[in-house]
């Protein structure tokens, strides 16, 4: 023997080897197809996962510009709601400066009625009193002096 002793292998341990060797060859194709499957799905879960986180920043700032116009629209109805308070206290003070003009009028009519009641009541005691004079005037020019 030339250069050593050789070392040979069974027939049954290269069968075995060969044998090994195929099942992990299946095995690396089958977990390489069902890796390649699981890429692909782990490719649409992203995308769906980015269209989702799109469709939530959309919201979400729509959501921002809602509660933006909300605030607008709630200073707005407090704005308006002072304006419409101040507009009914404003009524009442008209109401109530009416209503104290009204009886300042009545107060003036009913002066009015009083002075114009006592107008005619001097009228006639004036006219009376003219009456009375007339007579008495004509009385005394036709009278005859006592002297």
């Amino acid at each position: 023997m030339r250069g050593g002793p050789r070392l040979m292998c069974s027939a049954y341990l290269t069968g075995a080897l060969g044998l090994l060797l195929l099942i992990v060859g299946l095995n690396y194709w089958s977990v390489s197809g069902q890796n390649q499957e699981i890429v692909e799905k782990l490719k649409e879960v992203q995308d769906q996962l980015r269209a989702g986180s799109s469709r939530i920043q959309e919201l979400d700032s729509g959501a921002q510009e809602s509660n933006i116009k909300l605030g607008k629209m709630k200073q707005e109805l407090s704005d308006t709601a002072q304006r419409l308070k101040d507009a009914k206290q404003e009524l009442e003070d008209a109401k109530q400066e009416l209503e104290d003009v009204t009886q300042k009028l009545e107060q003036k009519i009913q002066k009015f009625k009083k002075c114009e009641e006592m107008r005619k009541s001097l009228q006639e005691t004036n006219d009376s009193l003219t009456g009375d004079k007339r007579f008495h005037e004509t009385e005394v020019l036709t009278k005859k002096p006592l002297f």
